[in-house]
Formats: C-alpha cells, structure tokens, sequence
C-alpha cells in the first residue's frame, strides 16, 4: 500500500505551492509515472493529477505482477535465466512508464510526438503509456519471427507483448472508471513510437447528464 500523505510543508504558501515537493509526495521513485507541467499550475490541477498518478499506479504494480508471472512460464521463455530476471528487476525494466501532462505542457508533448493533442477543455490532462524497454523495442521477436537466428539466440518478448497487452486497455479502463473519468486515445490503431510512446490517451472528469443534474436540483442537493 502507498503511504497516504496529507497536507506538507510543500502547501506553507499556498499561493505559489512548491510543485516539485508535492509531487515527491503523490509519485514513488520505484515506480515509472511523471508529472510533467509548466508554471501556473493550479491546486484543482494538481488535484486531478494527482488522482490520475494513484490509479496509474495500480495499473503499473498489476502489469508488473502479470509480467513477472508470465516469465516463472520456462516452457514459453526457456532462455530467460534467473540471473537476467534479476536483471529486469534491478533495472525495473518489468515495469510500464507513464507520463502525466497537464495543460501547460501539453504543446511540448505534441511537438516531440507529432501528433494532434489539442484541446477546448483548460483542465484536460493527457497521459502516455510505454511498456517496458524490452517489450517496447522488441516485441515483434516472437516464435519463428527472425528466421535468420536459431531459436535458443532468441528470447521471445514479443510472447510477452502480446500477453500485457489486453491486460493494459483492462485495466486502464477500471481503474479510471472508478476515478469517474473519461478516456480518448489520441493515436490511431497501429501508430506507435517505441522511444516515445504506445499509448496516449486523454483525460478528462465524467459530466453529469442534464437530466441528472435537473433531477439533483430539484432534489435539493447539488446546485
């Protein structure tokens, strides 16, 4: 479980916070997931950003348990020693990374990936999800995938690409349906950039339909 932290030293001025000790605060350093926002970065901001880098974080120990469970599979990975298990550990490459933007860094973003991030929404934060640096540089090493090489010279990621992968969009989609919040992936099915990205998605908070919110009013209990 991550420690719950409340209110620090970070928030004495809370007219201009110390954004760089709040998010020591929410991230973990043995966990892939950035926060990356320019100055005027509000506290509603931070909030959002908050909740979105815990339910990453769920995401992230899931694929890890799933990953390090895919490779105990000697049958599937027989060239997988131990050794370079511990490897993987020790250098966390059994861990996805995910980037947070929020509004003031978001141009950035769309620059170094060249794609379209631009929104009408001030408080959209954008998320960018990459696998691990062996999934994401050689998942198309799969069985019978190089017939130059002999297959004890190969170790199959791509096995292990393949498997990780629905489990991303799984649990994605819950743990952010339960933050109440809307997902929209911004590259198209197939465009990918293994230095950059494999998934980016947008995020935004869930609106109450009209008819919902006519029905509180008259309730009484939301204006």
């Amino acid at each position: 479980m991550r420690p719950e932290t409340g209110r620090s030293d970070a928030w004495k001025n809370e007219e201009n916070p110390s954004w760089d000790e709040l998010d020591r605060e929410i991230l973990k350093e043995d966990w892939k997931i950035s926060i990356h926002e320019g100055a005027g970065r509000t506290a509603f901001q931070h909030a959002a950003q908050r909740k979105i880098a815990d339910a990453l974080h769920g995401v992230a120990r899931e694929f890890q348990n799933s990953l390090r469970k895919e490779f105990e599979d000697h049958e599937k990975y027989p060239l997988l020693s131990e050794d370079m298990k511990r490897y993987l550990r020790d250098k966390k490459h059994d861990i996805p990374s995910f980037d947070i933007y929020g509004p003031g860094t978001i141009k950035e973003l769309q620059e170094a990936v060249s794609i379209n991030l631009e929104s009408g929404n001030p408080d959209v934060n954008v998320v960018v999800f990459n696998f691990p640096k062996p999934l994401a540089h050689f998942w198309w090493k799969q069985h019978g995938a190089d017939e130059k090489r002999k297959p004890s010279k190969n170790t199959d990621w791509g096995e292990a690409y393949e498997a990780l992968l629905p489990l991303i969009w799984e649990k994605y989609r819950e743990a952010f349906a339960k933050e109440n919040l809307s997902t929209d992936r911004l590259n198209w099915p197939g465009q990918h950039d293994p230095k950059h990205y494999y998934y980016i998605w947008e995020l935004s908070e869930k609106r109450a339909p009209l008819h919902h919110l006519k029905q509180e009013d008259r309730n009484g209990k939301a204006a």
